[in-house]
């Protein structure tokens, strides 16, 4: 009788043991709301940049205005002193970079928006600290 009641509850653990586990099959599927969702709240924008323009903003608590030209100019006035030279159109153009040439507190930017540009860090990264937005002021 020992046996049998140990082979019973050796089979009911062996048995509860090897069940399968459930596995969600509806993980990395999107539901036609989830689309939809996505779509409607989507930031990304087929907008042609426009990168001629005034910008103005705020650069370490000092005020800041950029002007780019069609023709590859800019002209920035930055703690009262005005540099001139010129910018270039990287990557996948919504990044600009200006001349090393010159001495500017920053070399890069990119676009958030048609109407708005964030400085960058040397090494093209963000440093969002509130104060690195320049808005388009002037077409």
């Amino acid at each position: 009788m020992k046996k049998h009641i140990i082979t019973f509850f050796s089979l009911i653990i062996i048995f509860t043991s090897c069940s399968k586990e459930k596995v969600d099959k509806s993980y990395g599927v999107l539901t036609h709301e989830d689309v939809v969702s996505i779509e409607e709240n989507s930031v990304f924008s087929y907008e042609p940049i426009i990168y001629s323009g005034k910008f103005s903003g705020v650069y370490f608590d000092e005020k800041i205005e950029l002007e780019l030209n069609k023709n590859g100019n800019y002209l920035i006035l930055y703690k009262g002193k005005k540099i001139e030279g010129e910018w270039f159109i990287k990557d996948d153009g919504s990044l600009i970079e200006f001349d090393g040439r010159k001495k500017l507190p920053f070399q890069f930017m990119s676009w958030s928006d048609n109407n708005t540009l964030m400085i960058l860090n040397a090494d093209e990264t963000a440093d969002d600290n509130g104060q690195n937005y320049l808005m388009r002021i002037e077409k």
